[in-house]
């Protein structure tokens, strides 16, 4: 997820400036009209200088939305769109410019797109957009909805409330940009709130139109409408066809469910989409339409999804990338997240456990009961009672635009290998091929055993889910491969990725409810695990077992056949740091200290720790449901040396 770093002030136009641009509201140049007024293509003088805007004699061409002064919704409406947009800033979000209150007139002045409206060009002008200009088309509304989801600019996030194709506008570039925010709500990551039902008929998330419960995957909802309207090219209400065909949703999920994808391809384009590309895009906004809001994807994994399809398109068809759909060396580590099942809230100051190198303070500087972890406050640590008299390594909290080190290529190619075949793609390959052989796990003990065929054996392990134990010998199975995958690995498979069952010793079928509670007998600290499993898995990372540094998890961003694993990963479950977290006191001996200093200093890898919040949840025992009540805040520490430490506290005490 990308922002640009530029921040532009909204100027206020004189009621004059806007009558001349548009020759007094002459509806000759109206090109658009929402619920709210009408949208006039006009010409005003701005000139952008160094973040600034002033008149000069420059014309440009602009957006100029003059809302209904009757409508007390409309002025809502106005306050709300100056507000959002004054504080986002993004490549895939439409530039309110300025405004215009003057004598009760509520007008917005915008940039104009001149290729309209993605409805526009799917319903009404002839005009051709092939399978690849539709995918970088849904890639650049994705990432747009992916930034007013994970915060922007802002410090919570923000929910659109109204995505639909009208709403989405094309730049020169033919770039797609999100518009009109007049519905939009701004609401804490991982949080939802009750409010009265807006939108468009057609786009509408059914849990939001009968209970008014509005969450971020409302807009995921509306998102796969979208997703189906620029496969199909049909209206997402066609008042037109037969009752049973009326609803876009119904007749597209219905298609995904009998397996009549090519039915559903814009005539447009059909014959031009790859079947496997078409299965995977289907997939896709299917998820996105889950009856069940927390079965949908969010929208960061849309994005990575999209991503991986368009790559794969464009290499295909021997295609340059354009500039919206590269991708960084590195990935962003945005604000430490919370999470609905992933992605990547605003960093706040809490109270976080910063590692003290004890061994080496002088007395007087020792802690009491030789605890190795301090509770303090990040921002306060120099008011700290406690001397720190010597660089502890960098500690660091990441911040939203903030872009960690590059991967460290184990050989050269290795970057274009990994840029063709992301994680995201090989774990959807690996989704899919589960799920249609109906793939079962057996429980034995504290791990699940699941019998994998020649091409699920290549994307478990190109996935690095589980390891391989046995293989089978006899005719009929000679290829099959038995896995052992632990209890974190087993659990995401079948709670979060949905690919396989799991049976139990009576060899049923056992429900999600009795995994949870299985696993927790195995180990109380499960629920903790899990939640920071899956935060790393939900990033598209590899992750492996760390027991040979003594941490628990080591994770890569890439497979570990191309890059080194970058991250030695602790989990800190809520109430570690003050030491009332039964069973599980975490680097509280010096051999676990000895662990953290090889891992950050001989092995050279950045020390992830993911603080595991519950918010006040007791999940012991409690349905797999109540993991949407844990937050995960990350924090490193990087290269952390002794021998440097100690030459910085000689220095100190000379």
């Amino acid at each position: 997820m990308s922002s640009s770093t530029s921040s532009q002030p909204c100027k206020h136009f004189s009621l004059d400036e806007i009558k001349s641009s548009i020759n007094d509201f002459d509806d000759e140049l109206v090109i658009g009209q929402g619920a709210f007024g009408k949208v006039y293509k006009g010409h005003i003088c701005i000139n952008k200088i160094k973040g600034h805007i002033c008149v000069n004699d420059i014309s440009h061409a602009v957006a100029i939305k003059r809302l209904d002064s009757s409508s007390t919704q409309g002025e809502l409406e106005f306050r709300a769109e100056i507000e959002m947009l004054s504080k986002l800033h993004h490549r895939h979000l439409v530039s309110l410019i300025g405004y215009c209150n003057d004598n009760k007139e509520m007008i917005l002045v915008y940039e104009y797109m001149p290729h309209g409206t993605v409805h526009d060009h799917l319903h009404k002008v002839d005009t051709h957009l092939n399978w690849v200009q539709r995918l970088r088309v849904a890639l650049g509304a994705a990432r747009g909805l992916d930034y007013l989801h994970e915060g922007g600019d802002t410090k919570h996030g923000i929910i659109h409330r109204d995505v639909k194709s009208s709403n989405i506008l094309l730049d020169e570039n033919w770039e797609a940009m999100i518009s009109d925010f007049g519905l939009s709500k701004i609401i804490p990551v991982d949080y939802s709130l009750h409010a009265s039902v807006k939108g468009t008929i057609g786009y509408l998330d059914p849990e939001y139109f009968l209970t008014g419960r509005l969450t971020r995957k409302t807009d995921v909802f509306a998102f796969g409408v979208v997703l189906f309207e620029i496969l199909s090219g049909r209206l997402a209400v066609d008042r037109s066809l037969e009752e049973d065909q009326r609803s876009l949703v119904q007749w597209a999920k219905k298609c995904v469910k009998e397996g009549k994808l090519e039915q559903m391809v814009d005539s447009k384009i059909k014959g031009t989409i790859p079947s496997k590309c078409l299965k995977r895009f289907a997939q896709i906004a299917n998820r996105c339409l889950d009856s069940v809001p927390k079965e949908r994807p969010t929208m960061t994994e849309v994005v990575a999804l999209l991503e991986a399809l368009l790559d794969q398109e464009e290499k295909a068809n021997n295609l340059t990338k354009s500039p919206s759909t590269s991708r960084p060396e590195a990935p962003k580590v945005t604000k430490p997240n919370i999470f609905y099942q992933s992605s990547f809230s605003p960093m706040t100051c809490r109270r976080v456990a910063i590692l003290l190198f004890i061994s080496s303070f002088p007395a007087k500087y020792r802690i009491r009961n030789c605890n190795l972890f301090a509770a303090t406050s990040f921002v306060r640590s120099r008011k700290s009672r406690f001397k720190i008299p010597f660089s502890l390594g960098r500690y660091d909290v990441l911040e939203p635009d903030q872009v960690v080190m590059g991967p460290r290529w184990k050989c050269k190619g290795s970057e274009v290998k990994a840029l063709a075949n992301p994680i995201s793609k090989s774990i959807l390959d690996l989704q899919c091929s589960l799920k249609e052989s109906n793939s079962q796990g057996i429980l034995s003990g504290c791990s699940v055993l699941l019998l994998s065929n020649p091409e699920q054996t290549y994307l478990l392990n190109l996935t690095c889910f589980g390891r391989p134990i046995i293989t089978v010998k006899d005719k009929h199975d000679k290829d099959k491969q038995w896995f052992q995958f632990t209890l974190e690995e087993a659990f995401y498979l079948c709670f979060s990725l949905k690919c396989i069952e799991i049976l139990g010793d009576d060899h049923s079928i056992k429900t999600h409810n009795e995994l949870w509670d299985y696993m927790i007998s195995k180990s109380a600290s499960f629920p903790d695990f899990f939640k920071a499993y899956s935060h790393l898995r939900d990033k598209n990372w590899v992750v492996r077992s760390g027991c040979q540094y003594g941490v628990d998890f080591v994770a890569y961003r890439h497979h570990p056949s191309l890059v080194h694993s970058e991250y030695g990963v602790l989990v800190l479950p809520e109430g570690n740091a003050n030491g009332n977290m039964n069973g599980n006191d975490r680097l509280r001996v010096w051999s676990d200290f000895q662990c953290t200093l090889r891992l950050c200093g001989s092995v050279a890898k950045t020390l992830l720790i993911l603080h595991v919040n519950r918010n006040g949840a007791n999940l012991i025992g409690s349905p797999p449901s109540c993991l949407d009540g844990y937050s995960v805040e990350e924090r490193t520490i990087t290269r952390w040396n002794p021998e440097r430490c100690r030459e910085d506290q000689a220095l100190e005490t000379k």
